[in-house]
């Protein structure tokens, strides 16, 4: 894993945070205005509240949690009112809990959904005076004083397997979240993070999300069947013993998708390695030209020319 993509930003994360401290963290595949609000603040403004009381903020989960009982969601598994809005956050309403990670690479990988803009990882100590930790048997809405609180929710409330698999917690709270601190995560990069969390920790759309939902998301109409697609292509090089086939899985991918800079980088040490030098020369500087710093393949194609 040294001196890979993800490398470099475990690296920056590592610099960017302090050992004595707990740190939760949420990716954004772009720096939305406003920063890190929840989803109930945005319907709320969508709806004509873009500065809600305290009151209209509170009163708004009462009667989305009113609501949701009164199609007898919850009652079978006796859910909290907590536990509900968790359940109803999961399928995606607008609610108040925000949803971090308590694993980087996890947030990683949603800061690279989209790969047309700059992403953002968020990470924010929670052992502080700022927020109130929930037992486990606590409810959110049975506290006094909710209002003037800003909750860290773990996923012991409700460990759905989605959440279990991306390390999931939650922050609930009226107040704006004032002291998050974030790092960049440049566009060039994405593509091959989340090819490296993907071979390297097995972080991948369906390991993340792990429950019938999830299932059928990644089997709806926008995920083409029976198709591989450029990164399976990649994924199959690291299968492959025989250097020849291995090219030409490199090209599969390449041909899918042209501005694959890592599947030219090691198309180009596998032609090092048949004795191809100028084959490999050629690959590496189409890596170069398609990512200009991307320093490995400069590296090798100065291996290669000695």
């Amino acid at each position: 894993m040294t001196n890979t993509t993800v490398s470099k930003y475990i690296e920056e994360i590592a610099g960017a945070t302090s050992k004595d401290k707990r740190y939760i963290y949420r990716g954004q595949s772009e720096d939305y205005p406003g920063g890190v609000v929840s989803t109930a603040s945005r319907r709320l403004k969508k709806s004509g509240l873009s500065n809600p009381s305290e009151e209209e903020y509170f009163e708004y989960h009462a009667n989305l949690i009113k609501d949701a009982k009164s199609y007898r969601y919850g009652q079978d598994s006796q859910l909290s009112d907590t536990g509900l809005l968790i359940d109803l956050q999961h399928y995606g309403a607008a609610t108040g809990l925000i949803d971090f990670s308590e694993d980087f690479l996890i947030a990683l990988w949603f800061a690279c959904n989209n790969t047309d803009k700059d992403g953002k990882v968020f990470f924010l100590d929670v052992w502080t005076d700022d927020f109130k930790h929930l037992e486990a048997k606590e409810d959110l809405f049975a506290q006094n004083d909710k209002e003037n609180e800003r909750y860290y929710l773990h996923t012991n409330f409700k460990s759905t397997t989605r959440i279990f698999a991306q390390k999931g917690v939650f922050i609930f709270g009226y107040k704006k979240i004032d002291n998050i601190e974030s790092i960049t995560i440049k566009k060039s990069d994405k593509e091959a993070i989340q090819q490296e969390l993907k071979q390297y920790f097995n972080i991948e759309e369906k390991t993340l999300f792990q429950d019938i939902h999830g299932f059928a998301q990644v089997n709806n109409t926008e995920h083409k069947y029976g198709t591989k697609t450029a990164n399976d292509y990649f994924q199959e090089t690291f299968k492959e013993n025989d250097p020849e086939k291995r090219i030409l899985l490199y090209q599969r991918a390449i041909d899918m998708n042209p501005d694959m800079h890592v599947a030219y980088h090691n198309m180009g040490i596998t032609y090092r390695k048949l004795g191809e030098y100028q084959k490999a020369i050629d690959a590496y500087k189409e890596a170069i030209r398609i990512k200009p710093d991307y320093h490995h393949a400069y590296y090798n194609m100065g291996v290669t020319y000695d």
